[in-house]
Order: structure tokens, then C-alpha cells, then sequence
């Protein structure tokens, strides 16, 4: 990026994602700050042990994601694509494939999904916070107009970033996030968890959509801010349902502004 490209950026994508973060934190303080919620210490063997296959596990995802949005960039032009029921299957079944080393290990050291913040625990609490911040921070990114001119590529968007939400939250805060608290401690835990779902960004950002390596490492880094505050959701209430629906309503508020963009252009 030249010196004014990043200017514009840091002023623009920083203070909006730093913005959204300092939200997601307040109100999550501020909900929970009376509630009695204790955080599930789970038995999954020697912390360091556990702690170290969650990052292999991950770092087997990054590079099967890699692969994918390699083969899926020289098969396909993003620059024209629109948001279809083709495209919601595409992200579902990548995304299975991407999270079979999460799976694999999980099965084989017979872990349930509750270790993975996938419970009933909680459930409540999570929804309620995931709802308000994330249906509050999609209007305030988007706005209201584009209600009046809603279409199937909005539908399919949503289901879309449905899973990507879900399938990401398992993966970097209920599965990864569980264990390195357990290694590391609470705070290194939870810090090195969203640094890591940050990073995920890099291969997205310079596979599929053509950004220099420079613009994807810095572009990744913007989301730290939000990925650290859906951690302390996740930290809080053990449910990775309130940080799903958070993730799930944030990407749906880029495709309504991409949405927007493509329809003016028919």
C-alpha cells in the first residue's frame, strides 16, 4: 500500500473495526458484570499435550484452507461473483473439510463438543448477547434502506456467513481458544487464540480476493480488535453461540454493502 492508501485505511477499516470491538466489549461487561457464570474447566488430558495438538490441528486447517481458495480462485472470478444457493453449499462443504483435522483429533481423543463450546450451557445468555450486539452492529454498518430492496442474494449471503460464523467460532474459540487457556493461562490463551483467527484472514484475503501479501497481513491484523472481543464472549459464557452470531451478522454487514453495490450496477 502507498503511504495515502494507508492513511485512508487506518482512518476508515481500523476506527470501524476498533469501534465494533469497544461494543462487543462494553455491552458484554455490562450484561454479564451480576451474572454468576463460571467457566467449564474440562478434563482433556495434560494441558500442554491437549494445548499443542490444538495447534496442529489448526495449522493442518490453515493449510487445507490454503489449498482450497487456491483451487477455488483459478476456478472462478470473485470480482463477478454473486451470492447464490451454489455458493452457501460451496462454503458449507469447504468449511467441513477445512475443520476434519479439528474433528479427527477430537474423536480420537474422545473430547465431546462441549469441550468445544458447543452446549446447551449458557445458551440463554450467549443468544441474547449474540442477537443485540450483532443485529446493533449490523444496522449500524449497513443502515435501514437496504430493507426496502431485500432479494435472494441477501438470503443466501446471510446463510452463507451462517456457517462461516459457526464453522470459525468452533474452530479458533471453542476448540483452540478452550485449550491454549488451559496451557498457556486465561489471558495468553485467549490473546494467542484470536491472533491466530486473525491470521486465518491472510489466505482469504490474498487467494480470493487478490490483495498483495503486504494488504492481506495488514487487512488480517484489522480484525484482532473484534476477534479479541468475541474471545472474551466466548471466555465469559463458554457458549461459542453469542460469538457466532456476532461473526455470522459482521460478514453479513460487508455482503449488504457488496449486495448494494452489485445490484446499482444491473
Amino acid at each position: 500500500m502507498e503511504t495515502e492508501t494507508i492513511l485512508t485505511f487506518l482512518k476508515t477499516h481500523i476506527t470501524v473495526t476498533y469501534t465494533a470491538a469497544i461494543i462487543t466489549f462494553t455491552f458484554t461487561f455490562a450484561f454479564l458484570r451480576k451474572k454468576q457464570i463460571s467457566f467449564i474447566e474440562w478434563n482433556l488430558g495434560p494441558p500442554k499435550q491437549s494445548g499443542l495438538l490444538s495447534l496442529l490441528a489448526i495449522l493442518a486447517t490453515f493449510l487445507l484452507m490454503t489449498l482450497l481458495i487456491s483451487l477455488g480462485s483459478e476456478a472462478s472470478d470473485s470480482s463477478t461473483r454473486k451470492y447464490a444457493g451454489i455458493d452457501a453449499l460451496s462454503q458449507l462443504i469447504g468449511l467441513l473439510i477445512v475443520s476434519l483435522p479439528v474433528l479427527s483429533i477430537m474423536k480420537w481423543q474422545k473430547e465431546p463438543l462441549a469441550t468445544a463450546g458447543i452446549s446447551k450451557l449458557t445458551i440463554r445468555i450467549s443468544l441474547i448477547l449474540g442477537f443485540i450486539i450483532g443485529i446493533g452492529e449490523l444496522f449500524i454498518g449497513t443502515g435501514v434502506s437496504w430493507l426496502g430492496n431485500l432479494n435472494m442474494m441477501y438470503f443466501w449471503a446471510l446463510m452463507q456467513f451462517v456457517f462461516v460464523g459457526f464453522f470459525e467460532e468452533f474452530l479458533f474459540r471453542g476448540y483452540l481458544q478452550t485449550r491454549l487457556m488451559r496451557w498457556l493461562g486465561t489471558y495468553k490463551g485467549w490473546i494467542l487464540a484470536s491472533l491466530m483467527m486473525s491470521l486465518s484472514h491472510i489466505s482469504i484475503i490474498y487467494g480470493w480476493h487478490g490483495k498483495s501479501l503486504s494488504d492481506a497481513f495488514l487487512l488480517s491484523f484489522e480484525t484482532f480488535p473484534i476477534s479479541l472481543a468475541l474471545g472474551y464472549i466466548y471466555m465469559k459464557t463458554g457458549n461459542i453461540t453469542g460469538p457466532a452470531i456476532i461473526h455470522t451478522f459482521m460478514n453479513f454487514a460487508s455482503a449488504v454493502n457488496e449486495i448494494g453495490q452489485i445490484s446499482s450496477d444491473i
